[in-house]
């Protein structure tokens, strides 16, 4: 029996490969049947020091698991990390010993990677593993609603509650790495059972907001001064690189009204003779870094682009702009709007 669990979600894919292993191990407690093969052919993998040697060593005690028979009458479970590094050989013995009709032996193949890549390292290998009757499942970074509800079930798993608003805020800033928001995940479940009994103990959007340092995407700077400027044809291009990179077009959303609330945040600092501030017409004080992240409590590094980007608007362009995004956001959860359609007219203008 093969089961093979690939791609690009390293999170879930260990997370299902234990549950695996602890279902197996349910009914096998002493786990003598149970074998785990890395093929991982990397720089600092453990086949650093005997190369090739190493790999033929680990193949051969591969083989020699799967044509030896167990004292314990018991099925093996076997498995192979990074296959596709000795995709020939690996095939080779999948053919050899007919793994996916063997009922006695469950071999678990578990590769990072999507179907584009592993078919361009191995059509055949790939092909054999995805054939039925195995079982197949693909583990693709998840987005939009499906991950919110998948942060609000982790949660759970680790006795904590999380509001469905504070889901969205730390996918807003922790993007949708599986990794990081396991942790962050943690982080603020901790940070809930730390605090005084009889306290509210859902994690709320007030909570992210302290705790969560939002990913700082240098492109998105230069996206956002396209969008500004009006330059059509250039926001368009990096908008569409930026989807064909496979970001997440409800991460871009939100990663541009992160950087237009900071821009009307900044721009709202500054005092200006509009506000009643003397001065020259057309002039507004020069801020400091250090004084907006104090006053803000944004990153320094963010801040310092934001300062330069304010400089490039004025107040009530930014205050229009927000409100139309305002518009949009609403628009997307209501299901009136498609959140690609959306970032094009954004990118238009």
């Amino acid at each position: 029996m093969i089961i093979f669990l690939y791609g690009k979600d390293g999170y879930r894919l260990k997370q299902n490969l234990e549950k695996i292993i602890a279902e197996y191990k349910k009914k096998h407690e002493n786990g003598l049947a149970f074998y785990v093969f890395d093929f991982d052919l990397s720089p600092h993998s453990k086949f650093e020091c005997g190369g090739v040697e190493d790999t033929r060593n680990e193949i051969e005690k591969f083989d020699n698991v799967l044509k030896t028979v167990g004292f314990f009458d018991e099925k093996k479970l076997i498995v192979i990390k990074d296959a596709f590094g000795v995709a020939d050989k690996i095939a080779g013995l999948v053919k050899k010993w007919d793994l996916a009709g063997d009922k006695e032996k469950i071999v678990v193949f578990v590769e990072n990677g999507t179907e584009a890549e592993l078919n361009k390292r191995s059509k055949k290998l790939f092909s054999l593993l995805e054939t039925k009757p195995n079982i197949v499942k693909e583990f693709a970074p998840l987005t939009g609603k499906r991950l919110e509800d998948w942060i609000v079930k982790e949660a759970e798993l680790i006795d904590a509650r999380i509001e469905p608003a504070a889901a969205r805020k730390l996918v807003e800033y922790a993007g949708n790495d599986s990794w990081r928001l396991s942790v962050e995940l943690e982080k603020l479940a901790n940070y809930k059972m730390s605090l005084p009994p009889h306290s509210c103990m859902s994690v709320g959007e007030a909570d992210v907001k302290l705790l969560v340092t939002p990913i700082i995407n240098l492109n998105i700077f230069e996206t956002i001064d396209a969008i500004g400027q009006r330059n059509r044809g250039k926001a368009m291009v990096l908008l569409s690189r930026h989807l064909s990179e496979g970001e997440d077009p409800y991460y871009l959303f939100s990663m541009v009204v992160y950087q237009f609330r900071n821009l009307l945040r900044v721009k709202s600092l500054a005092p200006t003779p509009m506000n009643g501030c003397g001065g020259k017409a057309g002039t507004e004080t020069v801020l400091s870094v250090e004084f907006v992240a104090k006053k803000t409590g944004m990153n320094p590094f963010v801040v310092r682009k934001t300062l330069e980007q304010s400089r490039k608007y004025e107040l009530e362009e930014l205050k229009q702009k927000f409100t139309r995004l305002a518009d949009y956001d609403i628009a997307i959860k209501n299901g009136s709007l498609d959140i690609v359609d959306c970032l094009y007219q954004i990118a238009l203008g």
